[in-house]
């Protein structure tokens, strides 16, 4: 179970596959998490609890 904080505050918790939790935390070793982006998606069915959810990192591009 992840915990996140909205942009307005709210405070949510949000069951995660592990398959995809292993290969978000995989990204962010690979590329360090300065640089890369990192998605959570589901849906807040009540106040606090999303379901559905879905974890992703994606590398930054380099600026330049």
């Amino acid at each position: 179970v992840l915990q996140v904080t909205t942009e307005g505050g709210v405070k949510a918790s949000a069951k995660l596959n592990p398959k995809s939790y292993r290969k978000t935390l995989e990204t962010i070793r690979e590329h360090g998490p300065d640089h890369v982006a990192v998605i959570l998606q589901g849906r807040m069915v009540k106040l606090g609890e999303i379901v559905d959810a879905g974890i992703s990192a994606l590398p930054k591009q380099p600026k330049g």
